[in-house]
């Protein structure tokens, strides 16, 4: 059986879920009839708090403001909708509940909110169960990593090119950059090589019978494209780790001392590869960030057109 990452969180989101009904309409119909079925307006909805504790973010008292659910809702609504009953959308999908003192939120403003989180601590599993309706737990964790496995790998090539600015900045040969490389991957993978690696997992397609006229190349391949998001997490960690003591001891820049300090970031992860189902995972070669980024804004786009309208109360 396969352990999905957020399953505690999916199942409070999906315990915190409400459905409001307006029982006051039923003063307006005529005497039930016996057997006879009666449909009853029903509007999903999340209280405020709940959904705090389930996010936890940092801030608490600041996402329990109503002009903070004002912005989120103002500044999250995609273009196309970006004018359209926007001064009506706090009052459409919010409503505090004096019996409560609490506020509700519609499936349209928790995700506002939770997208407006995001920008400070990392809210992807949250925005996609949103995003998701009525889809199993699988379904939204695959959607979630893919998405931060693709923002991580961005950032983590980001300070992998700081990281190579600093190697030749010693003005270190090419073949002593190959050498610190190919260290680095061994204190990593617990003595594994970039090599060793890709023939093990077969993360070239042609590595077991090449193709003629081609050459299974692993120094081709990027291993961050096959990281899921913990071993990502774990290896921009590392980096930022590196280029901040780097920086903090100008004094020491030398050849030695970007080694060591590599060394004793890197060696405290050491993480087996073999941890990430690289056969489930995909590659992630053909996705670049503007391909992603166009997709969200379409799929984002699909969810206002089918929850924007959608009323509270």
């Amino acid at each position: 059986m396969s352990i999905y990452p957020h399953a505690k969180e999916f199942r409070n989101l999906n315990g915190a879920r409400h459905d409001y009904r307006f029982q006051n309409e039923l003063s307006l119909w005529p005497d039930i009839v016996p057997n006879e079925k009666y449909i009853i307006r029903a509007n999903e909805y999340w209280m405020l708090n709940d959904l705090l504790d389930i996010v936890q973010p940092a801030d608490r008292d600041f996402y329990t403001a109503p002009l903070t659910l004002e912005i989120a809702l103002s500044k999250n609504t995609p273009k196309p909708f970006a004018k359209q009953n926007n001064g009506q959308l706090p009052q459409n999908h919010t409503y505090y509940n004096d019996e409560k003192s609490d506020t509700e939120l519609t499936r349209y403003a928790a995700w506002a909110l939770v997208k407006e989180i995001g920008k400070k601590s990392p809210t992807t599993f949250f925005q996609e169960y949103f995003l998701n309706p009525k889809q199993p737990l699988e379904y939204i964790s695959r959607k979630a990593s893919q998405t931060e496995r693709l923002v991580l790998r961005a950032q983590s090539k980001e300070l992998t090119k700081q990281l190579n600015g600093i190697f030749y900045s010693l003005g270190a040969g090419s073949r002593h950059f190959a050498e610190f490389n190919q260290q680095k991957m061994k204190w990593l993978f617990y003595g594994k090589t970039k090599k060793d690696l890709v023939s093990y997992y077969k993360l070239l397609p042609n590595i077991a019978n090449p193709k003629p006229d081609t050459i299974a190349n692993p120094t081709s391949v990027n291993l961050q494209d096959y990281m899921n998001v913990r071993l990502l997490t774990a290896y921009i960690k590392a980096m930022k780790k590196i280029i901040a003591q780097w920086d903090e001891h100008p004094n020491l820049h030398d050849y030695q001392y970007l080694s060591d300090i590599t060394y004793n970031a890197i060696k405290s992860l050491c993480i087996d590869f073999s941890c990430h189902d690289t056969s489930t995972l995909g590659n992630l070669t053909r996705y670049g960030t503007n391909t992603i980024e166009h997709w969200q804004r379409v799929r984002e786009t699909e969810f206002a057109k089918n929850y924007i309208n959608k009323k509270i109360r």
